[in-house]
């Protein structure tokens, strides 16, 4: 279906693209396998453009004369440079019929003209690639075989392409699903019954993470125990949601050190008492089995978190792309300092390979509270240790560290819970 601006393109006898650059060149494939001509290319001043592109004259915004049958796009984004000044020399000059481009706009010439993706192919003994499985953009799902059932991991594509050529160097001693079954108990598929009639009623909560920045996304219809919940919203004027995370006692000023983290102090402090209580982020929701969560009661299920992660060269590598080891160590040492009984697993955590990714999860409600109380006074001693020294975050550090602390939480309950796995759901944003 053509856009609004290729219908305009289609009624215009002349085509000029403002821009020689790579947006520019972008443009004119894209047109010309849509059909529609190219005249010409325009730009402000020679510096280092070509005299021509595609056999195409690259003319002098100056010196170019302007009929009225001629359309002229300008392949500069907005914010981008030389933008407002190739705004002010069209309406300088007095021209008419220009057409700019937005991000959301231009973005399908992008995804036109981006190559295609290799499609990993995967498969040594028991283990393989699911291509049948939800998963997130840039990851895949590491499968393996047993006994019949399939055990899933998620993993991020260039981990395939730089570490699995050989399966017996990734998991040298122990199979995939031995080493995980050390570090987090038994690994529990949440599977669907054959008569739901016979399935428990329950009461869940499930508060699913919305931002005023977010980029739109096709959601399905929400199940009636999904409730939306503004995050960050003590940091603006917007209001998106019926429920805000800075109501009564929150922490939503410090969202863009928490991330959905200050979702998580708002659920602690006020969400209402139910059988079970999670967290999922706007696009990534897990994949429940026909969205009935009467099944975590009927599989006497505690916790249910997404497929874990897993990455070759541990997590300590892994979470080196997002924060300091100051703040691993930092995170380590106040665990020992506030929360001693977790000290062995959060070294345990960091030598190891897997972990529940994206801080997703649905808990039991005392389950959730224990968590959240460990959660948060670990955070608030990391806090102000930065806070003494006069460190003035401003990234999503604390984010991260609830990640590490949820894998942490599971390790030390590893015996106690019955913890269960089910895939990412991921909806990829309009356009």
């Amino acid at each position: 279906m053509d856009a609004d601006w290729l219908a305009l393109c289609r009624k215009s006898k002349k085509i000029y693209i403002y821009g020689a650059g790579k947006n520019a060149a972008q443009l004119y494939r894209f047109l010309t396998e849509n059909e529609i001509p190219v005249a010409g290319f325009i730009v402000s001043a020679r510096n280092n453009n070509p005299p021509a592109l595609f056999a195409c004259p690259v003319e002098l915004a100056e010196s170019h004369i302007q009929n009225a049958e001629e359309l002229v796009l300008v392949s500069i984004l907005p914010q981008r440079p030389g933008y407002t000044e190739i705004l002010d020399t069209i309406v300088r000059l007095g021209w008419q019929n220009v057409f700019f481009f937005s991000d959301k706009i231009f973005a399908p010439v992008r995804a036109w003209n981006a190559p295609p993706k290799p499609k990993i192919v995967f498969r040594q003994g028991n283990y393989f690639i699911d291509t049948n499985a939800p998963v997130e953009q840039n990851h895949s799902i590491l499968a393996m075989e047993q006994n019949g059932r399939q055990y899933h991991w998620r993993v991020e594509n260039k981990v395939f392409e730089q570490d699995f050529k050989d399966i017996a160097q990734v998991f040298p001693e122990k199979s995939a699903l031995e080493e995980f079954t050390e570090q987090y108990g038994p690994y529990r598929i949440l599977e669907a019954v054959g008569n739901k009639d016979t399935l428990p009623g329950v009461s869940a909560c499930v508060y699913m993470t919305r931002c005023h920045v977010d980029h739109p996304a096709r959601l399905p219809i929400l199940p009636s125990w999904i409730y939306p919940i503004q995050v960050g919203t003590a940091l603006t004027d917007e209001r998106i949601c019926d429920i805000r995370d800075n109501e009564g006692n929150n922490i939503s000023d410090r969202n863009h050190l928490y991330s959905e983290g200050t979702a998580l102090y708002w659920m602690w402090k006020h969400a209402p008492k139910c059988d079970y209580i999670g967290l999922y982020h706007y696009r990534r929701h897990i994949d429940l089995p026909g969205q009935d969560l009467r099944l975590l009661a009927a599989h006497r299920i505690d916790v249910l978190v997404t497929a874990p992660t897993f990455a070759p060269h541990g997590l300590a590598k892994i979470f080196l792309h997002y924060i300091p080891k100051a703040d691993m160590d930092c995170l380590v040492q106040k665990i020992q300092e506030q929360a001693p009984e977790y000290a062995l697993y959060a070294e345990e955590f960091f030598s190891s390979r897997f972990y529940p990714p994206c801080n997703i999860a649905i808990m039991r409600d005392e389950i959730f509270r224990e968590y959240a109380k460990f959660l948060f006074t670990v955070t608030f001693a990391v806090e102000d240790f930065y806070e003494k020294r006069g460190l003035i975050r401003n990234d999503r550090y604390m984010g991260f560290l609830i990640e590490c602390l949820l894998g942490i939480f599971l390790m030390k309950h590893r015996s106690e819970y019955r913890i269960a796995y089910a895939d990412m759901l991921f909806y990829r944003p309009e356009g």
